[in-house]
């Protein structure tokens, strides 16, 4: 029986040579015949007679066709008819049933149920005991009985089955052996066989193909070598009866060799792997290049030569299968119901080449088919589990490759499914099992989730009870326990678990000598497992033995171009490192930094694997101020992020966002050491800007409107762009549905945004090589990033947890940049100052408002905020004071001395500042620094500087550029109110507040949601729904939001405004078209607010409004009162509309510090004037 399903599929296309009919199932038993009269007589032959023919013309026309399933169904329900027209008994009812048992195996074949294959077994068991004991019918009816009894033990491994299928083949042989012409007339004639499309029969050739059937698929549940071989004496026989040129030996070629591979991955023999090879290749010539058989030599070659490659490690034996594989689809027919072997086959072997290139477009094209093939077959398709297998391995290799936890959860559902369909018994229970307790392990020691552990444990050990000593699995199993084990030591530190483990990965490695793949599994985890064992006993001799052991995998069994190379590198270095600190070699410690830079300089490996190596590196580094290595490590590992992220473009938003949290503090690590080790503040600020805010930066190049460029490149980039923005994103990965897709369907759009992204790049590519445009689309270098200065100094800061902090100042677009150190604050201490006024925040929330109409009259306590929580601030000196003092005397002091700048007489002279913050800096109101507020000595950010933030200079860089192009400013205003809004509490306010905004508009400058005249605009433009908003962003120029805003710290794209219907998110606004934005006013809580963990690539309100084309923004750090924002408002947009409604963009930031200086003079509380910020322009 073959193996691995290509299994049986000869016979399948080509059963033994029974009369071409087939049936579901028998009816019921038939009485003998007891004299009927004369007329029913006739009638029962004519129905069978009748029913017999139109099987016939129903078969021919499935073989000589398309081979429709319908023509199968049809000659199926003939003969039932037949079959139960004819009394017991008589001549003729044997040949029919056993016609009709074939024909129902021809239908299991394609449709997997098994209720075709009891019926069948019922059919063949019917015509058999109709037989005499003796004769050529009986000869027939044991050979397809002895097959599909073959069949129903392969799926359910009932030990009766194969045994009464030895026992009645073995008879079929014995009765094959004397010669009869009479056998022929219970057969199909050849001639007729072969126009239907059928090689020519012969009993004995068929008693033994089938016998050897048989012997092989004991075999693969017994593990018994005396099975296999008998099958192979029993094959090699029938080959012996097709000598060269008969028309039966490239189909029995093909069953020995399937015999041979059975054998080969039972013992792991290189000889066998050989000589299944040898014999397809002999077969493969022999099928012409029309002949629809050739599907399966071609399937079963390429099978084999993947199976080679897992022995030698010969990558041309996987393309060989690849190139095998092309040929298959113009074999089969549109819609023939086995292409799905195609599908899977060539599938698995673009993930071998994946796994050995690391070529990601196969990964995909690989999960794209196997989706498809899944798709094709029935939920009790008998190959269904092979090919869901198959499957998980794809998506398991994706979630390594990409780190999609639902990917792994999916995994382990489908092998747990699996696992059912695979009982005790099954032959490939223990592949199940292996693959299953992989993915678990896999599940603990990237989620932690602890809880897998154990399981993986328990798959393990039971597959071990399945294995005998001797079975080609045996080493995989040492291997993937001894792993387990390990990890188990490290979470509960008991050495017998070490010592265990170890002990199962020498094992493993003795066993798997001659396997390239599997040797390299059980050395690199042995040397991790001796390493764990150095920490606890401190032998120097286990280093000596583990870096032995990383040496030999470079230097003999990992190919150069192998994407894993990475990883021994990084093991090699780990091991150096540890040495290094026992031994004080600096040879060690040398030859660690080389194998740490070959790890990221390979180029084989994903760069998401270069770029977590070279944070290892760049801690090991730190370690031992190794500084001229970090000069060389940064710009390497710089350079890594954007191409990681390219890497990444075809995924969804928020997948995009969770990648960047390996990035964390590399930014500023980056550029801190350029300031202290290289004394390079222009540097300084490239590396910051290179690797910050990747997520919008990533966006915002599609912004771009490629003006300069060759016309036709030009169009070319905006058309991609345009389909890249209207292609979908998928939020989901689930296998069966993803917003109401299938997964093939859901690969498929993923397929077309990675072609859509690799077509921009080589676009990108294009325009490089253009005079002017050599850097077009690059990190920009510092005379461009110094025009974020143009109209006022820009100040870049920095923070680290191992480089301390520091701020850039710019002053000027033609001015030096100047370091300016930050010694009396610590990254540590920034963290603290940004918790503690999220606690004070928390702590102090809200007024009560006495009159709703009257923003300067309230009291203490109370006042409903646009959080919806109420609570009550406390007079003496809080929190926020003692915050902002801090800031002052540690952070803006000394960059206003640097700047040289003092008090102006006049407050409008007062030059305009950009603070650039990133680490714990961006949750800290800078702005508001300052000591003494309310009294004639204070010091403030605001007595010497109008503040504005940005979260890039590219960012402030592009919102001017995009001022300067555009023609004056057309006003048209969106003013919108949500005064009360389902399942969160009122806001009174915001009716009143754009009333009075209103107000200071014309008509015509003011846009309106419902166009009922007999409303007035408050009405107008309240309690509006998302669709509403979005319908009116691209004709504005101005939105005004009063509502409450919702800061989701999990997604922070699911961040938004709560409006009527829902949240207006930041992944809505982000994906919007608005051509004509300038201006936002977000009088909502938190717009300005991020996640504090998240660092420089935190998304808020406020910054998803600068890339979706809005060039300045208002916006709060933290919860605002209800009364306070009117106050804000009104301020900005009386200077903003002071010349009849003609905008002055420059004005905003100095009526935001106006709205926010009348409320310091009115004495409120520090906790409801600082959280109002400007930010862009």
């Amino acid at each position: 029986m073959p193996v691995d399903n290509v299994d049986n599929l000869q016979q399948d296309a080509n059963p033994h040579g029974s009369v071409v009919v087939v049936q579901d199932s028998i009816s019921e038993p038939r009485r003998s015949w007891d004299g009927p009269g004369l007329l029913r007589y006739v009638k029962n032959e004519a129905i069978a007679l009748v029913n017999f023919v139109r099987g016939v013309r129903f078969w021919l026309a499935y073989y000589r066709g398309k081979r429709n399933p319908s023509d199968m169904d049809q000659c199926i329900s003939s003969w039932q008819l037949a079959v139960g027209s004819l009394w017991k008994g008589h001549l003729g009812r044997r040949l029919v049933a056993n016609s009709l048992g074939v024909a129902l195996e021809r239908r299991y074949h394609y449709s997997g149920d098994w209720d075709d294959i009891n019926a069948s077994v019922q059919a063949f068991e019917d015509a058999l005991s109709e037989c005499p004991r003796t004769g050529p019918s009986r000869l027939l009816c044991l050979t397809n009985l002895g097959d599909a009894l073959q069949r129903r033990y392969s799926h359910l491994g009932a030990p009766e089955d194969i045994e009464r299928s030895i026992e009645v083949l073995s008879e079929a042989l014995e009765l094959s052996q004397v010669e009869s012409r009479k056998f022929r007339l219970f057969t199909t004639p050849n001639w007729v066989r072969r126009f239907t499309g059928q090689r020519a029969y012969d009993s004995r050739h068929a008693s033994m193909l089938a016998l050897g059937g048989t012997f092989q698929e004991r075999f693969e549940r017994s593990d018994n070598l005396a099975d296999i071989q008998r099958a192979l004496e029993l094959l090699q026989g029938a080959l012996d009866l097709t000598p060269p040129g008969h028309p039966n030996r490239p189909s029995t070629l093909l069953t020995l060799a399937i015999a041979y591979r059975a054998k080969s991955l039972k013992f792991g023999e290189i000889s066998d792997f050989e000589r299944t090879i040898e014999i397809l290749e002999e077969a493969l010539p022999l099928y012409p290049q029309s002949q629809r058989d050739r599907y399966l030599c071609l399937l079963s070659l390429g099978q084999a030569l993947q199976d080679r490659y897992h022995e030698t490690g010969k990558l041309e034996d996987v393309q060989r299968a690849l190139d095998l594989f092309e040929e298959i689809p113009a074999l089969l027919p549109e819609g023939d119901l086995e292409y799905y072997l195609y599908l899977r086959f060539s599938a698995e072997a673009q993930l071998l080449r994946f796994q050995e290139l690391g070529k990601v477009s196969d990964l995909h094209n690989s999960i794209r088919m196997l989706n498809e093939a899944v798709e094709m077959l029935p939920l009790d398709h008998r190959r269904r589990a092979d090919t869901v297998s198959t499957l998980c391995t794809a998506l398991f290799d994706r979630f390594r490759q990409f780190r999609i936890s639902a990917d792994l959860s999916r995994v382990i559902e489908l092998y747990v499914h699996v696992l059912d369909l695979r009982p005790l018994g099954h032959p490939r229970r223990v592949d199940t099992l292996l693959d299953l307790g992989n993915a678990e392990l896999a599940r603990y020691s990237t989620l932690s989730d602890v809880e897998y552990l154990p399981r993986s444990i328990s798959r393990f050990s039971e597959a071990g009870t399945l294995l005998a000593d001797g079975h080609a699995l045996r080493g995989t199993q040492e291997t993937l326990l001894g792993r387990a084990l390990i990890h188990r030591y490290d979470l509960f530190n008991d050495p017998e678990d070490l010592d265990a483990g170890i002990k199962l990965h020498r094992q493993a490695l003795q066993r798997v000598s001659g396997k390239l793949f599997l040797r390299v599994n059980a050395m690199s985890d042995l040397v991790k497992a001796i390493s764990s064992r150095y920490r606890l006993i401190a032998n120097i001799e286990d280093l000596d033995e583990a870096a032995s052991l990383c040496q030999a995998i470079l230097d003999d069994l990992c190919s150069p171009i192998n994407p894993d190379r990475t990883d021994y590198l990084e093991l090699l270095a780990d091991t150096l490192v540890l040495r290094y600190r026992a031994c004080g070699r600096q040879s060690d410690l040398d030859d660690a930094m080389n194998a740490f830079c070959s790890a990221v300089t390979h180029p084989f490996a994903s760069a998401y694997a270069r770029l977590i190596t070279a944070k290892k590196w760049l801690v090991a580094i730190n370690d031992y101020a190794l500084h001229e290595q970090a000069s060389i490590a940064y710009p390497l590992a710089l350079d890594l992020v954007p191409q990681m992220m390219n890497g990444f473009a075809h995924l969804d938003s928020w997948r995009r966002l969770q990648w960047l949290d390996v990035i964390l503090d590399l930014p500023c690590n980056a550029a801190l050491h350029a300031l202290a080790y290289l004394g390079q503040p222009k540097l300084a600020v490239e590396w910051m800007e290179q690797s910050r805010s990747i997520f919008w930066s990533q966006g915002l190049k599609l912004r771009t409107n490629f003006d300069g460029l060759p016309k036709e490149l030009r169009q070319k980039l905006l058309e991609t762009v345009q389909s890249l923005e209207a292609s979908p994103e998928i939020r989901k990965t689930s296998i069966e549905t993803a917003a109401g897709r299938t997964e093939s369907e859901v690969e498929k759009a993923a397929d077309t945004r990675r072609e859509l992204v690799h077509q921009f790049d080589e676009l990108v590519a294009q325009a490089r090589k253009i005079e002017g445009f050599e850097r077009f689309l690059m990190p920009d270098l510092y005379g461009h990033l110094a025009q974020a200065a143009r109209n006022g100094p820009v100040v870049v800061l920095l923070a680290s947890p191992i480089s301390g902090c520091a701020a850039v100042v710019i002053p000027s677009r033609e001015g030096e940049p100047v370091h300016v150190p930050l010694p009396s604050i610590t990254f540590q201490s920034l963290k603290a100052m940004a918790e503690r006024l999220r606690l004070a925040n928390s702590g102090s929330r809200g007024m009560v408002v006495v009159d709703q109409h009257d923003p300067s009259s309230v009291e203490s306590e109370g006042e409903t905020r646009k959080m919806g929580v109420k609570s009550t601030w406390k007079k003496p000196k809080d929190a926020f004071e003692v915050v902002f003092e801090q800031m002052w005397s540690d952070v803006v002091r000394p960059i206003l001395q640097t700047l040289a700048l003092s008090k102006p007489a006049d407050m409008a002279q007062r030059p305009r500042l950009w603070w650039c913050p990133a680490g714990p800096f961006v949750f800290l109101p800078l702005h508001a620094a300052g000591v003494r507020f309310g009294q004639s000595n204070r010091e403030s950010t605001s007595d010497y500087v109008v503040s504005s933030y940005t979260p890039t200079l590219r960012s402030l860089i592009d919102a001017h550029d995009v001022l300067a192009r555009r023609p004056p400013l057309d006003t048209k205003a969106l003013l919108l109110a949500q005064p009360s809004t389902p399942r969160l509490p009122p806001l009174p306010n915001t009716t009143h507040e754009i009333d009075m905004l209103s107000k200071l508009f014309t008509s015509e400058d003011l846009l309106r949601i419902r166009s009922d005249a007999s409303l007035d605009f408050t009405d107008s433009n309240s309690s509006v729904s998302i669709s509403d908003v979005v319908d009116k962003l691209s004709d504005i120029s101005i939105l005004h939001l009063a509502c409450h805003g919702c800061h989701d710290r999990y997604d922070p794209l699911e961040s938004g405004f709560a409006l009527q219907d829902g949240m207006l998110t930041v992944d809505k606004l982000i994906k919007a078209k608005t051509p004509n934005a300038f201006f936002a006013f977000l009088s909502a809580c938190e717009t300005a607010s991020g996640d504090l963990s998240r660092g420089d690539e935190s998304i808020s309100l406020a910054s998803a409004m600068l890339y979706a084309g809005f060039q300045s923004v208002v916006a709060t750090m933290w919860p605002m009162g209800d009364s306070d924002g009117p106050v804000i408002a009104q301020h900005v947009y009386s200077k903003l509309l002071q010349a009849g409604g003609v905008i002055n963009p420059a004005v905003i930031a100095f009526a935001v510090d106006e709205g926010v200086r009348s409320l310091q003079d009115r004495g409120i509380a520090p906790s409801r004037w600082a959280p109002y910020v400007h930010m862009g322009v």
